[in-house]
């Protein structure tokens, strides 16, 4: 067991297996590699960043009519890659600006906006 999994946990703890969790999270928490600018811009260079959803996200069906903004209400939208949730807010009559760091992703928005 790993000195930090035990500093994680009471001194009374007697749970092996807990231990052995804790542990392992570390590990698994030191292999992921921070997401830097030039690593996101690489990743969508290769096609390979992992967050695309294929349709638009079901909770933002649900919640946005909840939240009832105004008509033509400004929307912003950090981190958009090229997410179909913009053109679901821009069909419902709001101000949608999407903010991207990749040219990549923005292009890639773009011709699936146009079809």
């Amino acid at each position: 067991m790993a000195a930090n999994a035990r500093r994680l946990c009471c001194l009374s703890c007697r749970n092996a297996d807990h231990h052995a969790d804790i542990s392992d999270a570390i590990t698994r928490q030191k292999q992921f590699e921070p997401v830097t600018n030039k690593l996101w811009v690489n990743r969508w260079k290769q096609n390979d960043t992992g967050s695309h959803q294929l349709r638009i996200n079901p909770l933002l069906r649900r919640f946005l009519p909840q939240l009832d903004p105004p008509a033509n209400e400004k929307i912003l939208v950090p981190l958009c890659a090229k997410s179909h949730d913009m053109d679901l807010m821009a069909d419902d009559g709001y101000q949608v600006m999407g903010v991207e760091l990749s040219k990549i992703a923005i292009q890639a928005h773009q011709r699936l906006s146009d079809k």
